[in-house]
């Protein structure tokens, strides 16, 4: 090998790396977190592309911090890029905005996935329990009310400012709904249920409270009644149901038959006649 050829493989080792690196296409993709609960977990967020080289193709994220992907070695306008994420239990994830189509030399995206907890049903069931005849009777009217500390949808917030609204006897930030006021369902057994955002730390505590206009009807809510003893969970797995039951003890009151009413008037005459002789 001559002299001269030495020196033109030595500037193709040199120059030849540095032109391939000059054709070589990028593009970049910012994807930021947002858990709307501000949960800490931190999740698996995964590029794909139809086509080119990530250079990381996963990476894991938590509640406002932010990930960066580099893709080469594609085609410009050729590649379309999208977003996923691992499992988020308990949680709707949004990421319609991380999603991309013919993506040129050089392009940079940025998106966010959102992440908003799914709210759980709890149900309250009502009992009643009638001992005796003459049940109907009594005055049906109820109040049955759901009070959480977290959200129930379609509730309003109750706090202690909030003295003299309907939350008044409620001590604390707290949610509250009404399930049922009335009655029009009288006696009957009813489910009444309400949506609950769960909290990601330790679950949502609520209890149920209820107002019964009747002095006659005995109130049992023992696994309803207090703090926690309903506990709604992220993966539905917590204290979502608990019963009221309403006891009326009534013994009745004897009644006469048409010939009996008419003897105890008869009675009733005879005995004023007899006072208004002695008075005279």
């Amino acid at each position: 090998m001559n002299f001269k050829r030495i020196i033109i493989t030595l500037l193709a080792a040199l120059l030849l790396p540095g032109l391939a690196l000059a054709q070589t296409t990028q593009a970049t993709f910012n994807v930021a977190k947002d858990f709307v609960d501000d949960n800490t977990a931190s999740v698996e967020v995964t590029l794909d592309c139809n086509t080119g080289l990530p250079i990381t193709q996963s990476q894991s994220i938590s509640n406002t911090q932010d990930v960066t992907f580099i893709v080469e070695d594609f085609e410009s306008g050729a590649m379309d890029c999208w977003v996923t994420e691992g499992e988020t239990t308990g949680y709707t994830s949004d990421a319609s905005d991380c999603s991309w189509e013919a993506i040129d030399e050089g392009a940079a995206y940025e998106c966010t996935v959102t992440n908003t907890p799914i709210p759980v049903q709890v149900t309250v069931n009502k009992d009643w329990v009638i001992d005796g005849t003459g049940g109907d009777q009594i005055d049906p009217y109820y109040t049955l009310t759901l009070v959480c500390a977290g959200e129930i949808e379609g509730g309003q917030t109750c706090g202690k400012s909030d003295y003299y609204d309907d939350c008044s006897y409620y001590y604390g930030d707290s949610w509250y709904k009404t399930l049922y006021s009335g009655t029009s369902n009288g006696t009957s057994d009813e489910p009444y249920t309400a949506d609950v955002v769960p909290d990601w730390d330790g679950g949502t505590d609520c209890y149920v409270d209820e107002y019964v206009a009747d002095s006659a009807v005995e109130v049992d809510a023992e696994d309803c009644d207090d703090w926690g003893d309903i506990n709604v969970q992220l993966d539905g797995a917590g204290d979502n149901e608990c019963t009221v039951t309403n006891t009326v003890f009534f013994e009745g009151i004897p009644t006469l038959s048409q010939y009996g009413m008419a003897i105890m008037a008869l009675l009733m005459l005879g005995v004023g006649f007899v006072g208004f002789r002695r008075l005279v």
